[in-house]
């Protein structure tokens, strides 16, 4: 995909966001902005290819449309929401389709701007469906089970991320910040719950009310990691709101989202940022993260977008690889929005086998096998 900016015209539609103003005692590691192994000839570490889900000339079963979200399961069944196509599609770790069940619409087992999925490490799939409008169960087996009956007026429209500790971690934005309620709920009596706080990364940022942005939360070893917005960082939680370390890299070039607002409307525009970070194997961590290169000013650029100028956002991007201490060893940079032989490495299974979305030349997953580099 050549241009990643992504524009949402807003009249009283709040989008969600996530931030950073807990202060607990915490466990900084500090990274340079390149890592011990960078200075190699060749890569040190390896990302072998073991397979590719989804085809150009599949069939409308097989095909993969656009990717919002996925997870294997303990035998490395893949499965991935789709909602382009709106379907829920499961393949087996050869890559064979299983399943796929689905369809556009708001009946039970339809899809509608379905945004997030996550699994409970068991035996249900629950799914963020009709824009956050309501949570969907399904099992293994891609059959519908029910709709979350949720009453309690904090816990509607909220953003689903994963679990902790058995409880369901969700959370809702703040209008006018980059802050985020999170909240952790028992998912078999959702309008209970067991704790919540809040993390805020506005600073001193203004932004407009009705406006407001989220950065990537990822759940990690039963701890919560929220990406930073305008900094190169991971913030790690525990579930009582302890914040446990925070993982930085001596990188500027991170950009915040752009805002815009005039009598006639108001505009958010991302700039790529941080993505989730993700374990791989007994041995890794990968993180990865884009930025424009010819965009100074977020909000300037917002204000050209909408006044009618066609500037073309470039981007380049990292894919960034720690061991098992967060200590960088290498990064990984190229052009483009996401690195177009990788992809954006995404998921990883229990077998340390990480995964990717890949959109050129069409939409599909790669499995990867990472390992070092022999010498």
């Amino acid at each position: 995909m050549k241009n990643f900016l992504i524009l949402f015209l807003l009249s009283g539609f709040i989008l969600s966001c996530s931030s950073d103003k807990n202060t607990p005692e915490e466990n900084p590691i500090y990274n340079p902005e390149y890592g011990i192994w960078q200075e190699r000839e060749n890569p040190p570490v390896e990302f072998e290819l073991v397979q590719t889900f989804g085809s150009e000339d599949a069939t409308s079963k097989e095909l993969i449309g656009g990717i919002t979200a996925m997870f294997t399961d303990n035998n490395q069944n893949l499965y991935v929401l789709d909602d382009r196509l709106s379907k829920l599609i499961s393949f087996d770790k050869n890559g064979k389709v299983r399943w796929a069940t689905g369809s556009k619409g708001r009946g039970p087992g339809d899809f509608e701007n379905a945004w997030n999925m996550i699994w409970d490490g068991k035996l249900t799939i629950y799914i963020s469906n009709i824009a956050r409008s309501r949570i969907d169960l399904f099992n293994l087996n891609g059959e519908f089970l029910k709709t979350l009956s949720v009453n309690n007026e904090k816990l509607k429209g909220v953003n689903i991320h994963g679990f902790m500790e058995n409880k369901m971690v969700v959370s809702r934005s703040i209008s006018g910040s980059f802050a985020k309620e999170f909240f952790f709920i028992n998912p078999d009596n959702p309008d209970s719950i067991s704790s919540s706080f809040i993390v805020d990364l506005t600073g001193e940022l203004n932004i407009p009310q009705g406006m407001s942005w989220f950065s990537n939360v990822s759940i990690l070893e039963d701890q919560m990691v929220v990406a930073g917005i305008s900094e190169y960082s991971y913030s790690f939680y525990n579930i009582d709101s302890t914040k446990t370390k925070k993982l930085t890299r001596d990188f500027d070039k991170i950009m915040r989202a752009g805002f815009f607002q005039n009598d006639n409307g108001r505009a958010i525009g991302s700039m790529g940022g941080l993505n989730p970070i993700l374990k791989a194997g007994n041995e890794f961590y990968i993180a990865t993260a884009a930025w424009p290169t010819n965009i100074d000013d977020p909000d300037q650029y917002m204000k050209d977008m909408n006044s009618g100028k066609n500037i073309r956002a470039e981007f380049r991007n990292t894919t960034d690889i720690y061991d098992q201490n967060f200590q960088l060893l290498y990064s990984i940079e190229s052009d483009e929005f996401i690195n177009q032989e990788l992809g954006l490495i995404s998921h990883s299974d229990s077998e340390g086998f990480v995964y990717s979305i890949n959109f050129s030349p069409y939409p599909h997953v790669k499995k990867f096998k990472l390992s070092k580099a022999e010498y």
